[in-house]
């Protein structure tokens, strides 16, 4: 899954931040580390779900998914692939 960190979780955050959603008072300092606070942590899971609602297409199929059914379709798709049910492994190719 790490592939589409960049894809998922990373621009979540991205988003967030350009968007003001994420903001300089959502962080605290605490000796040498800066921290979500509460807000912040709210903040940044909603970010995450929001992303996880956008749809994208999918090699596999001939409709939109979002980014929460297409992690579960890659998933399904991998466990075919690695007992021999399916031939070929279908990625995402980010535009």
């Amino acid at each position: 899954m790490e592939p589409l960190r960049p894809l998922i979780a990373d621009s979540a955050v991205i988003t967030a931040i350009n968007n003001g959603r994420l903001k300089p008072e959502h962080f605290t300092h605490a000796e040498d580390a800066v921290l979500l606070n509460a807000d912040g942590r709210k903040a940044v899971i909603e970010a995450f779900e929001r992303r996880l609602s956008d749809e994208i297409s999918h090699p596999a199929f001939a409709r939109p998914l979002s980014y929460r059914a297409w992690l579960s379709a890659q998933c399904r798709l991998l466990g075919d692939h690695l007992t021999g049910a399916r031939p070929d492994f279908p990625l995402l190719r980010p535009r």
